[in-house]
């Protein structure tokens, strides 16, 4: 279990009052790939190894990796 922080682009309308930039994030979930290119983390894994609602960040904006737990999880049980 992983809390990432990185900085996320941003997306404003033409009529966006607020500057243009970037935006810090934090995303917590499971630590399901890790490459010298992108850290991915999910929300869930289910028995079957299915993962859902994951998260790919470009390490080029992750700033930190905190980790808060080593969860053992058997697939297939």
């Amino acid at each position: 279990l992983v809390l990432v922080k990185w900085e996320d682009a941003t997306h404003q309308d033409e009529e966006a009052s607020a500057p243009i930039g970037t935006m810090l994030a934090w995303t917590v979930g499971f630590l399901v790939h890790r490459t010298r290119k992108e850290i991915a983390v999910c929300q869930e894994i289910f028995e079957d190894g299915y993962r859902k609602n994951i998260t790919t960040i470009p390490r080029g904006m992750v700033k930190s990796v905190l980790t808060l737990a080593k969860i053992p999880i058997k697939i297939g049980d």
